[in-house]
């Protein structure tokens, strides 16, 4: 029998990425999206919601019905680097608030797509599940707060998986972020500024296997809170490198003096030996793959 799954946050970086996994494995996507412009598919129905509107979420809930499993991956993200924007808090926990108020009786399973900035600052040379949780931005606040909604409001009727994803990059990546702007400044031949000499390093994971772990979530559900992650650092300096030798172009960089570096890394042992699962796709797979795509104009 045909799966069921509810998505929210279909047409999304993430989103986007799981969606097309589950088609692959031949689940039946109810998908939900700000704009529905994703990709069409004989098992997947659109449908256009606002979570952070209660009243959309109250007229989209008859469609819930006979669902009985959930990947939340919906949120507002961060815009060029307000990490403290109050607006940001309020709507990401509208958003989780208003799904977890309207979601059947009858789920199974609901997969929370959390992040690494739960844990805020840690000196721990790679983080684990068991380090404390000190977000220091809203963004990693809105997340952990969306961890515990989730569990509260299944108090064990549901399995509830957080999965706790590093930085994730590939196509579709928001233009913001610190790689599609160095793909850019390739392509277009302009310059750009790296702070701390280019030596802040990312738990980088590609996002197609950041995919390809919900769907192992799905085919073995697990409860808890889980890394998921290339558990490898990566600097920005490599980053660069790679992206030099996979356009054949030389970056124009100006590399700032260093202040303050910032290094990530976080284990992934547990969520792997429990699911199978493993980062398949290398930094400079990844890389390539992204660029690739950029220069055709498709990002």
């Amino acid at each position: 029998m045909t799966k069921k799954v509810l998505l929210t946050g279909a047409s999304g970086f993430l989103g986007g990425a799981v969606l097309k996994k589950l088609i692959e494995n031949d689940f039946a996507v109810l998908a939900l999206s700000l704009s529905p412009l994703g990709k069409t598919h004989p098992r997947v129905k659109w449908v256009e919601c606002d979570l952070t509107r209660v009243e959309t979420a109250r007229k989209v809930s008859p469609l819930f019905a006979g669902i009985q499993y959930v990947v939340h991956t919906a949120a507002r993200m961060p815009q060029g680097g307000a990490l403290n924007n109050l607006e940001l808090l309020a709507d990401n926990l509208k958003i989780t608030v208003n799904l977890l108020e309207f979601l059947p009786p009858g789920i199974k399973q609901l997969i929370y797509c959390s992040s690494v900035d739960v844990y805020g600052l840690n000196s721990k040379a790679a983080v684990d599940e068991s380090c404390l949780t000190r977000p220091v931005n809203i963004y990693g606040i809105a997340k952990l707060l969306g961890e515990h909604l989730s569990r509260v409001r299944f108090q064990k009727k549901a399995v509830v998986t957080s999965l706790r994803f590093s930085h994730l990059y590939g196509p579709g990546e928001p233009r913001i972020k610190i790689i599609p702007r160095l793909i850019d400044c390739i392509l277009k031949g302009e310059k750009i500024q790296i702070e701390n000499q280019g030596h802040d390093s990312r738990d980088y994971l590609f996002v197609e296997d950041a995919a390809e772990a919900v769907i192992a979530c799905l085919k073995k559900p697990l409860s808890g809170v889980f890394n998921v992650s290339g558990a490898k650092r990566t600097t920005v300096r490599t980053v660069i490198r790679i992206l030099e030798r996979v356009s054949g172009e030389k970056l124009k960089v100006r590399y700032l003096p260093v202040k303050k570096l910032s290094h990530s890394v976080f284990a992934n042992q547990k969520f792997a030996s429990l699911s199978g699962w493993k980062p398949r796709i290398t930094i400079s797979e990844g890389l390539k793959r992204q660029y690739e795509l950029c220069k055709r104009g498709i990002n």
